[in-house]
């Protein structure tokens, strides 16, 4: 929502009916547009150099989904960003398998962020279910120009 109160157009993608049904009401109530689909990641179709920024926030990648992190390093434009946002235990640990996935699609990390607690401006936002343990990463990545 934040992205499309500062007029970037958004698509967003989640395998809940009922996510994407929330997603939307919030999007009326804000009075901004959003593209939300009910849609598996794996099937989803990325494209070819037209995104500027691809957001995996909360979400784990497992190593069926390997051919995703070429797939969605492909569909960046050139200077492009990732963000990867989410919790895991040990978080450095995390952070640093989750990097090494990504260093194969060349893109160019600029942040690796990791705290133990969860900020305070998500723990109301987030279910208690992804908050076990309060840690937080966080990585920033960038397709050359």
């Amino acid at each position: 929502m934040f992205l499309a109160q500062q007029g970037w157009s958004v698509t967003g993608i989640d395998l809940s009916d009922v996510g994407v049904a929330q997603a939307n009401e919030r999007a009326r109530k804000l009075g901004v547009r959003i593209d939300a689909r009910v849609q598996d990641v794996n099937l989803f179709d990325f494209g070819s150099g037209q995104w500027d920024l691809v957001c995996l926030l909360f979400f784990v990648l497992n190593e069926r989904q390997q051919p995703i992190y070429q797939r969605i390093a492909g569909s960046l434009k050139p200077g492009g960003l990732v963000i990867v946002e989410g919790l895991g235990l040990p978080v450095l640990d995390t952070l640093l398998q989750a990097w090494s996935k990504w260093q194969p699609t060349k893109l160019r990390p600029l942040i690796l962020e990791y705290r133990e607690d969860l900020p305070e401006s998500l723990q109301a936002k987030i279910d208690p279910v992804w908050t076990s343990g309060s840690a937080y990463g966080r990585l920033l990545l960038q397709k050359p120009v």
